[in-house]
């Protein structure tokens, strides 16, 4: 069903989608649901256990009638990066780390205070995974969450897209797999929809909603360090390595990051994500990508822009879509068909 936003005229699939695009509106989700929708259940909102800001509940939100009811069953935490440094020096008496943070949840004094509970059920609780409700992706766990209808048309939603998208039914997740599936214009929706969906997930809004701000940086600084690593050696690196070709990764060559540069011919290779870079091939000058805002044209002038200033600083280009069967032949068939040359090629 389409969740209307209550601040403007946009809808959305899902409450996650929601949830963030009210922040558009200077809005947290949780100030935005209790603007415009009425509490139905007899559980109130609650302070943090910690600190003075509202513990955050788990929502069961409908959006027919605009109530929703609300659930502490994960404890009554905040779960700021602020509140877990007091957590860490209060209870664990160190300064907050995220891995030794992520132990105190075997402490019966914390898990006693998170819940509102005496010590000696908090030691029950350790042994006893009755006492918590985990989600365990499980129909009862579906169904307790979204109502018995809803949650029983995800859990088969879920056991389908599994099934039908798993590697053994050799389905790759590529857009000409979605057309073939869905039709071409379902096909391609979905897919774009997908990505996006991973292309949030993998940006720093997504860490920063998720761990807070501090915190949130740092570990997307240290996964994008580890991705650029292993993502680009591994399509294009190895080729060169056993090509015994030396190269640098993530050189700066013309005021600009390419992600490769054969310093010895002068040449840089740079590796094009399809939809990032809208390619040609795939969509239209028209097409808008909605995640970085920009249409496919916008996309190409961009990007033309970077590459002539590093083609300024370099003999030739070259550019390999995601798309492309990328192996040692053809990149040595390239390399040796540029050799000396000045120019920019696209695979």
């Amino acid at each position: 069903m389409d969740i209307p936003c209550k601040e403007c005229d946009s809808s959305f699939n899902r409450n996650c989608d929601i949830s963030r695009h009210v922040k558009k509106h200077n809005l947290e989700f949780i100030s935005y649901i209790k603007k415009y929708y009425k509490l139905s259940s007899d559980v109130k909102f609650r302070k943090c256990s910690f600190c003075d800001n509202i513990a955050l509940p788990k929502f069961k939100i409908n959006h027919i009638d605009f109530t929703y009811e609300i659930f502490y069953n994960n404890g009554y935490s905040c779960n700021t990066i602020e509140c877990k440094k007091k957590i860490s020096l209060d209870i664990l008496g160190i300064e907050y780390d995220t891995k030794k943070f992520e132990k105190i949840g075997s402490r019966s004094d914390y898990l006693a205070k998170l819940y509102d509970i005496s010590i000696e059920d908090s030691k029950k609780m350790k042994y006893d995974i009755n006492k918590v409700n985990f989600f365990d992706n499980s129909l009862n766990s579906f169904i307790e969450l979204y109502g018995e209808t809803e949650g029983k048309n995800r859990h088969d939603n879920r056991i389908i897209g599994i099934s039908k998208n798993s590697a053994r039914n050799n389905f790759p997740c590529t857009l000409e797999n979605f057309i073939l599936k869905y039709g071409k214009e379902k096909g391609t929706y979905v897919y774009n929809k997908r990505c996006e969906r991973i292309s949030y997930s993998s940006s720093v809004d997504f860490y920063i909603e998720k761990y807070g701000i501090e915190e949130g940086k740092l570990r997307y600084k240290n996964k994008m360090r580890q991705t650029k690593v292993s993502k680009k050696s591994k399509i294009i690196g190895d080729i060169l390595s056993r090509l015994d070709i030396k190269y640098l990764s993530e050189e700066n060559v013309g005021s600009k990051l390419v992600d490769f540069f054969i310093e010895e011919s002068k040449i840089a290779i740079e590796y094009f994500g399809d939809y990032w870079h809208c390619n040609p091939k795939k969509y239209d000058s028209s097409y808008y990508n909605s995640r970085i805002k920009m249409f496919a044209k916008e996309v190409w002038e961009k990007d033309k822009k970077r590459l002539d200033l590093i083609f300024e600083s370099v003999n030739s280009i070259i550019i390999i879509w995601e798309s492309t069967n990328i192996d040692d032949s053809l990149l040595e068939k390239t390399l040796n068909n540029i050799k000396d040359k000045k120019t920019i090629i696209y695979l």
